[in-house]
Protein backbone atom coordinates (compact mmCIF):
# COMPACT_ATOMS: atom_id res chain seq x y z
CA UNK A 1 0.00 0.00 0.00
CA UNK A 2 2.87 2.35 0.77
CA UNK A 3 4.49 1.73 -2.49
CA UNK A 4 1.10 2.08 -4.63
CA UNK A 5 1.02 5.81 -2.85
CA UNK A 6 4.74 6.44 -3.33
CA UNK A 7 4.37 5.59 -7.00
CA UNK A 8 0.99 7.50 -7.45
CA UNK A 9 2.14 10.49 -5.75
CA UNK A 10 4.78 10.81 -8.38
CA UNK A 11 3.27 10.15 -11.06
CA UNK A 12 0.36 13.37 -9.73
CA UNK A 13 3.82 15.40 -9.25
CA UNK A 14 5.00 14.59 -12.57
CA UNK A 15 1.41 15.58 -13.82
CA UNK A 16 1.18 18.76 -12.30
CA UNK A 17 5.04 19.54 -13.42
CA UNK A 18 4.14 18.60 -17.03
CA UNK A 19 0.55 20.57 -17.08
CA UNK A 20 2.54 23.83 -15.62
CA UNK A 21 5.31 23.59 -18.00
CA UNK A 22 2.85 23.09 -21.05
CA UNK A 23 1.03 26.46 -19.82
CA UNK A 24 3.63 28.74 -19.64
CA UNK A 25 5.89 27.64 -22.85
CA UNK A 26 2.07 28.30 -24.60
CA UNK A 27 2.22 31.73 -23.03
CA UNK A 28 5.66 32.39 -24.35
CA UNK A 29 4.63 31.29 -27.73
CA UNK A 30 1.26 33.61 -27.43
CA UNK A 31 3.59 36.48 -27.00
CA UNK A 32 6.40 35.88 -29.04
CA UNK A 33 3.76 35.75 -31.78
CA UNK A 34 2.08 39.01 -30.75
CA UNK A 35 5.59 40.48 -31.14
CA UNK A 36 7.38 39.04 -34.28
CA UNK A 37 3.56 39.92 -36.37
CA UNK A 38 3.63 43.54 -34.80
CA UNK A 39 7.08 43.75 -35.81
CA UNK A 40 5.90 42.39 -39.30
CA UNK A 41 3.21 44.57 -39.74
CA UNK A 42 4.84 47.95 -38.61
CA UNK A 43 7.92 46.90 -41.09
CA UNK A 44 5.94 46.43 -44.15
CA UNK A 45 3.65 49.39 -43.72
CA UNK A 46 6.92 51.70 -43.08
CA UNK A 47 8.48 50.00 -45.80
CA UNK A 48 5.92 51.04 -48.09
CA UNK A 49 5.24 54.38 -46.65
CA UNK A 50 5.69 57.58 -48.75
CA UNK A 51 5.93 59.41 -44.51
CA UNK A 52 6.00 59.41 -41.13
CA UNK A 53 4.98 60.95 -38.08
CA UNK A 54 5.44 59.89 -34.21
CA UNK A 55 2.98 61.08 -32.05
CA UNK A 56 1.64 60.85 -28.40
CA UNK A 57 4.88 60.92 -27.06
CA UNK A 58 6.38 58.52 -30.00
CA UNK A 59 3.82 55.51 -28.66
CA UNK A 60 1.81 56.04 -31.85
CA UNK A 61 3.08 56.24 -35.48
CA UNK A 62 1.51 57.57 -38.72
CA UNK A 63 1.93 56.56 -42.10
CA UNK A 64 1.32 58.20 -45.60
CA UNK A 65 0.70 54.60 -47.43
CA UNK A 66 1.84 54.80 -51.30
CA UNK A 67 -1.32 55.03 -51.99
CA UNK A 68 -2.30 58.65 -49.85
CA UNK A 69 -4.26 56.52 -47.00
CA UNK A 70 -2.91 57.20 -43.66
CA UNK A 71 -2.26 54.21 -41.64
CA UNK A 72 -1.96 54.88 -37.35
CA UNK A 73 -0.30 52.10 -35.16
CA UNK A 74 -1.24 52.38 -31.45
CA UNK A 75 -1.79 50.67 -28.32
CA UNK A 76 -5.26 50.46 -26.50
CA UNK A 77 -6.09 48.08 -23.87
CA UNK A 78 -3.31 45.91 -24.09
CA UNK A 79 -3.63 45.30 -27.60
CA UNK A 80 -2.05 46.87 -30.76
CA UNK A 81 -4.08 48.40 -33.30
CA UNK A 82 -3.78 49.24 -36.88
CA UNK A 83 -5.94 52.10 -38.09
CA UNK A 84 -6.65 52.99 -42.17
CA UNK A 85 -7.72 56.39 -42.84
CA UNK A 86 -9.13 56.38 -46.50
CA UNK A 87 -11.42 58.80 -48.36
CA UNK A 88 -14.61 55.83 -47.19
CA UNK A 89 -13.88 56.09 -43.69
CA UNK A 90 -11.56 54.20 -41.18
CA UNK A 91 -10.82 50.48 -40.69
CA UNK A 92 -9.76 49.41 -37.22
CA UNK A 93 -8.00 45.91 -36.80
CA UNK A 94 -6.07 44.65 -33.93
CA UNK A 95 -2.97 43.12 -34.80
CA UNK A 96 -1.87 41.73 -31.76
CA UNK A 97 -2.78 41.01 -28.33
CA UNK A 98 -0.59 41.54 -24.60
CA UNK A 99 1.40 44.17 -25.84
CA UNK A 100 2.05 45.61 -22.52
CA UNK A 101 4.26 48.76 -24.25
CA UNK A 102 5.02 50.51 -27.69
CA UNK A 103 7.34 53.11 -28.47
CA UNK A 104 9.10 54.19 -31.53
CA UNK A 105 12.21 56.52 -31.93
CA UNK A 106 13.76 58.10 -34.74
CA UNK A 107 17.63 58.94 -35.44
CA UNK A 108 17.72 60.42 -38.98
CA UNK A 109 16.71 57.92 -41.27
CA UNK A 110 16.56 55.11 -38.70
CA UNK A 111 13.32 54.24 -37.30
CA UNK A 112 13.83 52.14 -33.82
CA UNK A 113 10.23 49.82 -32.77
CA UNK A 114 10.69 49.01 -29.12
CA UNK A 115 7.46 46.48 -28.31
CA UNK A 116 7.20 44.31 -25.29
CA UNK A 117 4.53 41.40 -24.56
CA UNK A 118 3.17 40.23 -21.53
CA UNK A 119 0.93 37.39 -20.39
CA UNK A 120 0.22 35.39 -17.11
CA UNK A 121 4.62 36.09 -16.44
CA UNK A 122 5.84 35.00 -19.54
CA UNK A 123 7.87 38.34 -20.82
CA UNK A 124 9.29 39.13 -24.16
CA UNK A 125 10.97 42.59 -25.52
CA UNK A 126 12.07 43.07 -29.01
CA UNK A 127 13.98 46.33 -30.21
CA UNK A 128 14.20 46.52 -33.89
CA UNK A 129 14.80 49.27 -36.10
CA UNK A 130 13.65 50.13 -40.24
CA UNK A 131 15.41 52.61 -42.34
CA UNK A 132 13.13 54.90 -44.54
CA UNK A 133 13.15 55.24 -48.12
CA UNK A 134 11.87 59.24 -46.99
CA UNK A 135 13.58 61.55 -45.32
Amino acid sequence: MVLFSTVFSGLIAISVFGNNMFAHLSNETDILYSVRSSIGSIGQDVREGKGIELLAGNTELRLIAWNGNQIRYYRYNNQLYREQINTSGTVRIPVAENISSLSFARYGRLLVINISATKEGAHHDLATGFYLRIN
